[in-house]
Parts: structure tokens; sequence; C-alpha cells
């Protein structure tokens, strides 16, 4: 009983398969998620040849994200607009750490300037709204404040 115990103990292979590396277009997703944008590129380069349908798109769009954040002291609402779609585009399940500060410029602080333009003034809300939308026209909460805000300048005439 003792030696078949022991030598199905050492049947067992004692270390653990190791799990395959993630390919090269995962890897590149995770550097862009984290910021680094030219570590990503890097990363793909292999991949272009060996994979060019998956990793061809995604490398244009990390080179085109790359060249506009370049700008991202003067970015217009087109580029911040482009450089939002790239990013979901890049890495649909997490924006870039990078793609941050421009949500926070052209989305977050004008929704909490129509928010609070709301209150008083809903036809001024209303063109911030829109200013949100052609950045980020999937954006819900700019969405629903608009069409609330359009309900409520029809209810009093005013749209």
């Amino acid at each position: 009983m003792l030696t078949l115990t022991l030598l199905t103990l050492l049947a067992v292979d004692p270390k653990p398969a190791a799990a395959p590396a993630p390919p090269p277009e995962d890897f590149a997703r995770l550097y862009f998620v984290a910021g680094d944008v030219a570590r990503a590129q890097e990363v793909l380069r292999p991949c272009l040849k060996t994979k060019p349908k998956i990793c061809k798109p995604l490398h244009t769009w990390l080179v085109e994200y790359a060249f506009v954040y370049a700008q991202l002291d003067s970015l217009t609402p087109e580029q911040a607009a482009q450089l939002l779609a790239w990013d979901v585009k890049i890495n649909p399940k997490a924006h870039s750490r990078l793609t941050e500060p421009v949500i926070e410029r052209f989305v977050n602080r004008p929704l909490q300037n129509a928010r609070t333009l709301a209150q008083g003034d809903p036809a001024q809300a209303l063109k911030v709204l829109e200013q949100v939308l052609r950045v980020d026209p999937g954006n819900a909460e700019a969405r629903t404040l608009r069409e609330a805000l359009r309900e409520a300048l029809r209810a009093d005439g005013g749209l």
C-alpha cells in the first residue's frame, strides 16, 4: 500500500504546467491602459507579420492615438472625440490612463457645468450637452439630461 502511494506521488508532476503567455495584442492593450503607448507599439511589432488582421489595425490606432495625444494641451473637441474613439477601439474594456484627463476636460467638467446650468439656464445647458455628445456620443448621462431638458423646454414653450 505504501509502495502504491509512493508510486502515485512520483507519477504526479510536482510543477503545474505553465499557462501560455498572453498574445502580443493583449500585452499591447495592457501597456496602453497603463499609459505606455510606445511600449504597446513595440510589443505589437512582431505580431504585424504573424497576425496582420488583428495587429495591423491595432498598431495603426496606437500610432494615431500617440500622434494626437502629443498635442494634449491644444486638443480641439474633434480631436478629443477621435482620441476617445481610438481608446475604445484599442481596448474596449478600459480607458487608457492617458485618456482620463481628456475625459475630465471634455466630458466630465462640461457635464457638471451643464447640470449646474440646467437649474437656471436650460437652453445654455443644452448647448453644453451637445458639445459633450460631440466628443462622447455614447454618454448616457448627457443623453438623459439632454432629453429631460428638451422635455422641460417643450413644456415651457421654449423649444
